[in-house]
């Protein structure tokens, strides 16, 4: 028999809704969330906010929201009913000139936030003469405006927060203490340890163990709470920002039967510049 919606149970709905969140608050590659940014890191993070920034300054923000409706949000997703839920939201964004609306449309769950972060892990930072970020320009619009735009500061978000990492073990070693990692998309995340813990996948293979990252958020705007404005408000959702660095302060190896995360990762953001 096909599956369809009608013949979907509520528990159906439920554990698919949950499958597609796990997602979202778990990684399954660092080489997709970060890169290993040397001592330099705090630097290229600064760098990175003076080049971003200005997107949010701007008086025709509408503008900006409107051009990357159409020749983003309508090219890049594949899924109509996504095309249209979220190039609603831009709409709104737009018309009221209020960036709230695309924090909502990250949170959706729809196509539109992994796109958004596989086009930011594909962006190049250049650190030869002055750095430079070559990246998707209406991705650029997208995370300036949502990272520096003034009327989301009351989002603003410091202290720890926790993600799920699905990492090989060979990959795990490259960590260690004293790192400095630079984020290369947005990272959910949460409030609740709980909430990270029970997202983690515990279907690890014998090459990959469950990591759960807690990252410990120091600088202004480097990262946002959306309970407030999330569809999900219970998971407590906080939000890291593209191009934040932290540096690894312990790598903990979690042993013992019944043990769901396998190894801690405690990431301290560094000082801007």
């Amino acid at each position: 028999m096909e599956f369809t919606v009608e013949h979907a149970t509520v528990g159906d709905t439920f554990h698919c809704v949950r499958n597609r969140r796990e997602k979202r608050f778990e990684g399954d590659s660092p080489g997709i969330e970060w890169v290993v940014a040397g001592a330099n890191g705090d630097y290229l993070a600064h760098r990175v906010r003076d080049i971003l920034a200005p997107h949010a300054k701007r008086t025709d923000i509408d503008k900006l929201i409107t051009d990357a409706r159409r020749n983003y949000i309508e090219k890049e997703l594949t899924k109509k009913t996504d095309i249209l839920s979220i190039g609603d939201l831009f709409d709104k964004a737009a018309n009221k000139k209020d960036p709230k609306f695309l924090l909502q449309a990250y949170t959706a769950e729809t196509e539109f936030y992994r796109v958004l972060n596989v086009n930011l892990a594909q962006a190049h930072l250049d650190e030869t003469g002055s750095v430079t970020l070559q990246i998707n320009k209406y991705c650029s619009w997208i995370v300036g405006i949502i990272a520096h735009h003034p009327c989301l500061d009351r989002f603003n978000f410091s202290g720890k927060c926790y993600r799920g990492m699905s990492i090989n073990k060979s990959d795990l070693e490259k960590y260690k203490e004293g790192t400095r990692i630079l984020t290369k998309s947005f990272l959910s995340s949460s409030k609740d340890r709980d909430v990270a813990t029970n997202f983690a996948d515990t279907s690890a293979s014998n090459d990959k163990i469950s990591v759960l990252c807690i990252y410990d958020v120091r600088n202004r705007r480097s990262a946002l709470h959306l309970a407030e404005i999330s569809m999900f408000p219970d998971e407590k959702e906080v939000l890291i920002m593209p191009y934040t660095a932290f540096k690894i302060m312990e790598v903990a190896h979690l042993y013992g039967h019944n043990v769901k995360i396998e190894a801690e990762i405690n990431l301290k953001e560094c000082e801007l510049w």
